[in-house]
């Protein structure tokens, strides 16, 4: 599909809608409010009070390789009978000059007229993340050529829903990393588990495995395990994109075992495949697993019996809990089964249960850190709040938090993160008319003082070597103020706008 198409019908029409002698407009890109990502994640009690940026220069980056592969390097004859052809199937038509703009674009100016500066370029400059407050622009946009100012509104369909998956997910896990942290300060010697501890297995569940590109690579900003391969090769790609740590691990898999392996192993006998794997797999982490039904035989009948072999692998056996009451059964359950029968798994809860199995250790922070070669992981439906109970009740047992690993699916990467979480949305605050410059800015019809930023905006970074680096947004400016604060790489693309 050419890069024509990718935006939203009504957008066509704009060039004509603007004032007559229109020649530059300046836009950005900004999360207003928190409050629904606050409500969507479930972490009312501590809302978040900043984000970070995740993915805006990589999306840029796209933006471009999308309109030079599906459009500059198209056969002009070729996108016009694509045109032609849509016609036929929709109201929706472009008009003869915006034909004529797309036909000089594409024949003469061969690359997209339109010019970025974003919070990742500074953050890169000091490699360093900036926190990013309500109302904080994530990039400022504009032309570069003044033919083509209705460009700036044109890409902003394609651009945020490009954009908000990777922004949102980036910042759901962060959160996820910042819950980690918390716990692991309290209850464990060092934070080297922190960056395994929450796994993504959430490809299945995205819309589309494009999708899932963006999500795993938001997960990638804050975490290394993941199976979602695609988006560790993506990343790979786009290393320069991107602040990045000198270790070149982008993400890291676990072996493991899932219903169909299981099945068609235990025609051999259940017990025996076990052994086998276990033999098969003597290095790495390991993840072993068997249906909700069979559970208990697994862990109550299996695993003592293949303690030795458990203990000589070079590495951790985690058993996979994916069970609709996995919380009951990883501390305990406190009532009786309406069958009048609980297994001692059941009772005691799984982490007492290997404790009791494969034994302890105590930390400095006298929490029991389980055998280092046996583990758990919890997935299924994990979100921020199920995670937080959990560590919790991991603390109270006396348990650290590094006993267990949680797998991340959809439902925290998309089934509950939506675009309007973080409240993103592009506005264009300036623009040249007749030579002379429109300072354009919305306000709120509240009462209250809600207004959008106005005018050329820049950014203004205060103690830029401490840890914390203050931002403030400095709008209104005057075209000569605005030019003074521009990288001169930036400037040189607009020298005919002073």
């Amino acid at each position: 599909m050419i890069s024509l198409f990718k935006t939203d019908g009504y957008k066509i029409g704009h060039n004509d809608l603007f004032p007559e002698n229109t020649t530059f407009l300046f836009a950005n890109i900004t999360p207003k409010k928190f409050d629904s990502f606050n409500k969507d994640l479930k972490i009312n009690k501590n809302p978040i009070e900043y984000i970070y940026s995740y993915g805006v220069d990589y999306t840029i980056n796209k933006l471009k390789e999308e309109w030079n592969n599906n459009f500059f390097k198209q056969n002009w004859a070729d996108v016009i009978e694509d045109i032609n052809k849509l016609t036929n199937h929709t109201n929706i038509k472009f008009s003869s000059e915006m034909i004529k703009d797309f036909k000089y674009l594409h024949s003469e100016i061969k690359k997209l007229p339109i010019d970025f500066l974003t919070i990742e370029y500074y953050e890169k400059k000091i490699n360093k993340k900036i926190r990013l407050t309500e109302d904080t622009p994530l990039v400022f946009l504009w032309n570069t050529n003044p033919r083509y100012w209705w460009l700036v509104d044109y890409i902003e369909t394609w651009f945020i829903s490009e954009l908000w998956p990777i922004l949102t997910s980036g910042n759901v896990s962060y959160q996820l990393k910042k819950l980690a942290l918390k716990y692991s300060i309290e209850t464990c010697d060092n934070e080297n588990h922190v960056k395994y501890q929450f796994h993504d297995y959430s490809q299945k569940g995205i819309c589309t495995n494009y999708g899932s590109i963006k999500t795993g690579i938001g997960h990638l900003m804050n975490f290394v395990g993941s199976e979602n391969l695609p988006s560790i090769k993506e990343l790979s790609n786009y290393l320069t994109n991107f602040i990045v740590t000198k270790t070149p691990l982008i993400g890291s898999s676990i072996y493991a075992l899932d219903n169909s392996i299981i099945f068609s192993g235990s025609k051999e006998g259940e017990y025996e495949y076990y052994e086998k794997i276990l033999d098969k797999y003597p290095d790495g982490d390991l993840s072993i697993y068997t249906d909700a039904s069979n559970i208990i035989n697994l862990v109550e009948v299996y695993i003592p019996k293949l303690k030795d072999r458990i203990l000589k692998r070079n590495g951790k056996t985690l058993i996979k809990l994916d069970l609709q009451d996995s919380l009951d059964f990883l501390i305990g359950k406190t009532k009786t089964s309406v069958l009048g029968q609980i297994f001692e798994s059941e009772k005691v809860g799984l982490i007492k249960y290997l404790d009791k199995l494969f034994g302890h250790t105590i930390n400095n922070y006298e929490y029991k850190v389980l055998n280092e070669k046996v583990g758990i992981i919890v997935v299924g439906n994990i979100t921020y709040e199920t995670s937080d109970n959990i560590f919790s009740l991991l603390k109270q047992m006396g348990y650290a938090t590094s006993n267990i690993l949680f797998g991340i699916d959809a439902t925290s990467y998309c089934c509950s993160i939506k675009k309007d979480s973080l409240n993103i949305n592009q506005k264009i605050t300036f623009a040249k008319i007749n030579n002379k410059n429109v300072l354009l800015q919305r306000e709120s019809f509240k009462l209250i003082l809600e207004s959008s930023k106005g005018g050329l905006v820049r950014y203004l970074f205060d103690d830029l070597e401490e840890d914390y680096i203050k931002l403030k947004i400095i709008d209104g400016l005057s075209i000569s103020e605005w030019k003074k604060s521009l990288p001169i790489e930036k400037l040189d693309k607009i020298k005919w706008l002073f």
